[in-house]
């Protein structure tokens, strides 16, 4: 008798102790359960629905807050569209309109973490080894590097080798016609225009300038703005220490701006098959068609040979 009321009373208490509306069994769902205006969280994200763009997310047992509870909580479109059931995500935690919302949420699978902090810890000693001009001219090859993608997987250096890769720098919140915007429109027009020879094997990537707001999801979400084919290009953004090594060895310039977010430089840069750089573009004027006709040019020298 004494066991089945000392039970009762832990009973008591350890549901007193859920915010209202919760239960051991149901996920928390209501914004009224943050302790703070955002919350970091990491976690697994166990079903979807049945509302729109709602999860049901697993906190991972050794958080700071909610370890190991199941929360109700609400992503963004491109978020919702990558992230399926077993995914491992991290991101902020905060109100929406009373529910809970889970924004800059970033991929957090320890195989990828790990491809992420080897190739870039190579990445970050070859910069430092390159001295104060560390820009890779013409005949030079790409840096080691890896960084995660709108589909919400890794893409590395090494796995675009076998192709010829173009690569620029952008981020989604440039409003200027002709920066970013214009890069992105001629990225597209170029992903056209290589859909007619077959045998031209061409990865097309872009790499964020604002890698702390550009995630996975928001390129997702610029992706499908700009009509791309799910597998047309890498719009690439991750740790801001390897997107600054990168652009240093591609030779793009950017800072902080307030006007404008980032002010920033632009250069396209094309590669073999090989990883070998073979033309730098730097400015806007370039031209698809012109992009095309080198690597066209490029392949048809090396088969002749």
């Amino acid at each position: 008798m004494f066991r089945f009321c000392f039970l009762l009373f832990i009973a008591f208490h350890f549901f007193a102790l859920l915010p209202s509306g919760a239960s051991a069994a149901e996920p928390w769902a209501s914004a009224s359960i943050l302790p703070q205006a955002v919350v970091p969280v990491a976690g697994t994200i166990v079903s979807k629905g049945p509302v729109a763009n709602q999860i049901i997310l697993r906190v991972d047992a050794q958080a700071e807050f909610f370890a190991g509870e199941l929360l109700q909580v609400f992503l963004r479109d491109g978020d919702f569209r990558i992230y399926e059931p077993g995914a491992a995500v991290r991101g902020e935690l905060a109100a929406r309109v009373g529910a809970l919302e889970l924004n800059q949420v970033w991929p957090n699978s320890s195989n990828g973490r790990g491809i992420i902090q080897s190739l870039n810890h190579r990445l970050r000693l070859d910069t430092s080894s390159r001295g104060k001009f560390p820009f890779r001219s013409m005949g030079e090859f790409l840096p080691p590097f890896a960084l995660y993608n709108q589909r919400g997987g890794v893409t590395q250096s090494a796995t675009l080798k076998g192709s010829y890769v173009v690569v620029n720098f952008i981020f989604t919140g440039c409003t200027v016609p002709t920066m970013c915007p214009l890069s992105t429109q001629k990225m597209r027009s170029l992903r056209t225009a290589l859909s007619e020879p077959a045998d031209l094997a061409v990865n097309l990537v872009s790499v964020s300038l604002d890698p702390e707001y550009d995630t996975p999801g928001v390129f997702n979400d610029y992706a499908n703005a700009y009509d791309f084919p799910a597998e047309g290009i890498d719009f690439l953004s991750g740790p801001p220490r390897a997107v600054e090594d990168l652009k240093a060895q591609l030779g793009v310039l950017a800072e902080p701006d307030e006007k404008l977010l980032v002010k920033h430089s632009l250069m396209v840069v094309v590669a073999d098959p090989l990883g070998k750089i073979i033309y730098q573009i730097p400015g806007s004027g370039w031209s698809p068609q012109d992009i095309l006709n080198k690597i066209t040019a490029h392949a048809e020298s090396n088969h002749a040979r």
